[in-house]
């Protein structure tokens, strides 16, 4: 049993959607939130011949999806995304709104992290967004707290400080509450650490 895990949508099932119908190894998607894991799967005596059988599967899945692959084997996309930023020698720092710390809490998460996540700031005020993370009064007045505009003044504040190599910010959808919608905003910026990482 061999996973092959990668991110955004249905566009990128399509595919491989012509392997689903193959049989030994067979071939099965597990759609999550922001992501597909695909599970090939395959029957012999030993796991040696069941992983040489999986083999070009495997291959044959990450030439026709390229770099939206994050990993084989692996649950995770924090997992490859905190992995690739070790490998570059790379430091992140966020900045999120009403998603309350939930891109650091699941970067955290993974054994290694302190190594390549610094800070992470929680802005719920208007207040806090100026004083700390220097978005301006007149993007506040012009797009509101919760807008592109604004999560782009709260990124630059890692450039500012100068010390990180990567900088992402995150809004919710009105109303405040994290819905499945700032669910999938997660993992977008899961998959934004993880082509950043690359670079």
């Amino acid at each position: 049993d061999r996973s092959v895990s990668r991110g955004l949508g249905d566009v990128y099932k399509r595919q491989v959607e012509d392997m689903f119908d193959r049989e030994n190894p067979t071939v099965a998607p597990y759609d999550k939130s922001g992501e597909v894991q695909l599970r090939i799967t395959a029957k012999a005596a030993t796991q040696a011949e069941a992983d040489r059988l999986c083999a070009p599967v495997i291959r044959e899945i990450c030439d026709r999806l390229g770099d939206v692959v994050y990993g084989t084997d692996m649950n995770k996309i924090e997992e490859r995304v905190v992995s690739l930023l070790r490998e570059r020698g790379k430091k992140i720092a966020t900045a999120e709104s009403c998603t309350a710390g939930t891109l650091p809490k699941r970067l955290t998460d993974i054994p290694g992290s302190s190594e390549v996540f610094e800070c992470g700031i929680v802005s719920y005020s208007n207040d806090i967004k100026m004083k700390l993370l220097g978005v301006s009064p007149e993007t506040l007045d012009t797009y509101g707290a919760v807008s592109e505009q604004t999560a782009g003044d709260a990124m630059k504040f890692a450039g500012q400080m100068g010390q990180y190599s990567l900088a992402l910010a995150a809004q919710v959808s009105d109303g405040g509450m994290l819905t499945g919608d700032d669910e999938r905003q997660i993992e977008d910026m899961m998959q934004a650490c993880h082509a950043l990482g690359q670079q």
